[in-house]
């Protein structure tokens, strides 16, 4: 993960932490993603988008309702996480209609792997 959040800022990518992360971690790293992704969203303007279509996001459990759900009103377009149930169809296709996208670290590597040289 420090791999894929160093490549991050050098390519002037935005990320975020869910709430949960935050309150769940005791790390001063997730801290730092989470005030990177406040002052991201100040510098470039992002708005909240409002709440997502709840009849899209209700035929996933409630635990990743709720991420789901910030993730998309926080104006985020990937989702990473170590979740191997977020590869699942159901939640790809959920993710996929509210135009984000699911990835874990290393998928997320190889899709940025065409313009990594770019970064480096």
């Amino acid at each position: 993960m420090r791999v894929l959040m160093a490549l991050v800022e050098r390519a002037g990518i935005a990320c975020a932490v869910s709430a949960e992360v935050v309150r769940e971690s005791r790390g001063t790293y997730v801290h730092d993603i989470a005030t990177h992704w406040h002052e991201a969203r100040e510098a470039w303007g992002f708005e909240d988008r409002g709440l997502p279509p709840m009849t899209v996001v209700a035929s996933l459990p409630k635990k990743d309702q709720l991420v789901i759900a910030q993730s998309y009103r926080s104006g985020c377009e990937v989702i990473v996480t170590n979740d191997l149930q977020w590869m699942r169809a159901t939640h790809r296709k959920t993710i996929a209609a509210l135009g984000m996208e699911a990835h874990t670290p290393e998928s997320l590597v190889d899709a940025l792997r065409p313009w990594l040289s770019l970064w480096m």
